[in-house]
């Protein structure tokens, strides 16, 4: 039965949740763990995998995810996922800004990809910044969370007191 796990790598000091409502998807194959929050400059992990014995079964499926900026501001984004079980299998992943899962799971293909906020934020010191969104595929499937500051991505940056 193949499986998919997508680990997540949040490189900001904002705390990142599920959202509590309708904030998952899933079309086909089975959701086995998923986190409901992703602790500030912490990692995190979804697990999925088909369903047993569902011939040509795959995985389709996304999250809703709300960064807690320190300010009272919010980013809202959908992260999808997806695996087509052929020969070989296919592995997808994708980001998108959405409040929608099952967006997140239509943005998922085989080369991942990037997003910004698309609106910018500030500090209590008043600097301006966004926020970024990476999803990669290799021998491990990345989702990262960024600090966009000056046209420069600066990770693990964003020190709100």
């Amino acid at each position: 039965m193949p499986s998919y796990t997508a680990n997540f790598e949040n490189d900001t000091t904002c705390p990142i949740t599920l959202a509590a409502k309708n904030g998952t998807y899933r079309g086909d194959g089975n959701i086995d763990f998923q986190p409901t929050r992703i602790r500030p400059n912490g990692l995190a992990a979804i697990r999925l995998s088909t369903i047993p014995d569902k011939v040509g079964g795959g995985i389709d499926a996304g999250n809703v995810w709300v960064f807690n900026l320190p300010s009272g501001q919010t980013w809202t984004i959908a992260t999808g996922y997806g695996l087509i079980n052929g020969q070989p299998v296919t592995r997808r992943v994708g980001v998108v800004e959405s409040s929608n899962p099952e967006e997140g799971a239509k943005a998922a293909t085989d080369a991942g990809n990037k997003i910004t906020s698309s609106e910018t934020f500030q500090d209590d010191k008043g600097n301006r910044f966004s926020l970024a969104a990476e999803a990669t595929l290799g021998p491990t499937i990345i989702i990262r969370f960024t600090v966009v500051k000056a046209s420069s991505v600066k990770q693990g940056v964003l020190r709100v007191q």
